[in-house]
């Protein structure tokens, strides 16, 4: 079976998308910043997400890892339904102080174990295995 992984960013205060998002700025003022470290130097974003296409995704992983990316959201669903195995997030050095927290849109109390860290100049990188209750 693969593993799945959810892949997101936000800022140091906890924020994953910043205050006043509009149909212009779906992140927010100034919420693309979490995302910068993702760009490429022509500043074309490098990421893909496939929620609807996770059957298929994990199907023609064949056993290899599928990284589902989004906003709270779409990482709420998959963890409420269980399907999340690794949490991934890049922690992008903005402090927004309003906007929407990761904290607000969790399901119930989530136990994650360290994995890894990996500092860069645009964004701390941490990866935590989902521990399943027993």
């Amino acid at each position: 079976m693969s593993k799945v992984v959810f892949d997101m960013s936000m800022s140091v205060d906890g924020y994953v998308t910043a205050a006043n998002q509009a149909r212009e700025e779906p992140l927010g003022e100034g919420g693309t910043r979490l995302h910068e470290w993702a760009w490429d130097a022509t500043g074309q974003d490098v990421l893909a997400s496939g929620l609807e296409a996770l059957a298929q995704a994990r199907e023609t992983a064949a056993g290899k890892t599928v990284c589902v990316m989004g906003g709270p959201a779409v990482g709420n669903q998959y963890l409420r339904a269980g399907l999340v195995d690794e949490l991934s997030i890049h922690l992008a050095p903005v402090l927004f102080g309003d906007g929407t927290r990761l904290s607000e849109v969790l399901p119930a109390h989530i136990r994650l174990e360290p994995i890894e860290h990996i500092p860069s100049a645009s964004a701390m990188h941490l990866r935590y295995e989902v521990v399943r209750p027993s």
